[in-house]
This record gives structure tokens, C-alpha cells and sequence, in this order.
């Protein structure tokens, strides 16, 4: 959790320093690339089949979908409003949890929804 307070915070130092968006893309790429020469070099890659290789595929498209909408969010908005919304993740991962996996919904998990979904909401809310 402390790494990704990190990386909150130094993509909104980023953009205030008015840098250009687009020099993460290299970057993306080279960790990408360094995580398929690990995966072929590791001997991970033995044990796929072409399910996998759709599913990481499909990943990749929605981490990088993902990662320019935080940039853009992280641009615009302030970062105490920007990541608590972020955190809604949490919240969608356990609802999705219950519908897609089955997973059963105990009052615990509905409180621990409800709690998230407030604390994020008394968060983002602004001061009048």
C-alpha cells in the first residue's frame, strides 16, 4: 500500500511540473519488456496455454486503459480526491467477488462495502 501511496504521489508531482504524459510510455514498455524476457527465461511460459496468453493479453489492454485514465485523473484532479476514488477498486473487486465467483456475502463483507463506500464519499466531498 505504501508503493502505491508513492506512486500517487509522484505522478501528481509529475504533472505538476507540467511534464508530458507520453514519456511513460517508453518506460511502460521497457518494464514490459523486461517482464516477457523474465516470464520466457523463467520457464514460466511452459505451463500456458492459449486461454492464457488471451488472458494476459486482455489484462495488458485493461492495465493500460487503466493506467492513462489515472494519468489523466491524476492531471486534473487533486490527489486527495483522485485516489480515494481510486480505492473504490476494493470495493468493486468484493461486489464482484459475490456476483462473477459465487463467493458468499456475509454481513461482514456488506459492512466492509458500505464503511468503503462511506469513507470514500467523506473523502471526496468538499468543504463549503
Amino acid at each position: 500500500m505504501i508503493s502505491l501511496a508513492a506512486y500517487a504521489i509522484v505522478v501528481k508531482q509529475f504533472f505538476n511540473l507540467k511534464y508530458d504524459w507520453r514519456a511513460f510510455i517508453p518506460l511502460s514498455f521497457i518494464v514490459a519488456l523486461v517482464l516477457l524476457i523474465y516470464f520466457f527465461y523463467s520457464g514460466a511460459h511452459s505451463e500456458t496455454n492459449a486461454d492464457s496468453y488471451f488472458f494476459a493479453a486482455l489484462l495488458g489492454i485493461i492495465f493500460c486503459i487503466s493506467t492513462i485514465a489515472s494519468f489523466a485523473a491524476m492531471r486534473d484532479g487533486p490527489i486527495g480526491v483522485v485516489v480515494p476514488i481510486f480505492s473504490l477498486n476494493l470495493v468493486l473487486v468484493a461486489i464482484a467477488g459475490v456476483i462473477i465467483f459465487k463467493e458468499s456475502m456475509t454481513v461482514y463483507k456488506l459492512a466492509g462495502i458500505l464503511l468503503g463506500v462511506t469513507s470514500i464519499f467523506l473523502l471526496t466531498i468538499e468543504a463549503k
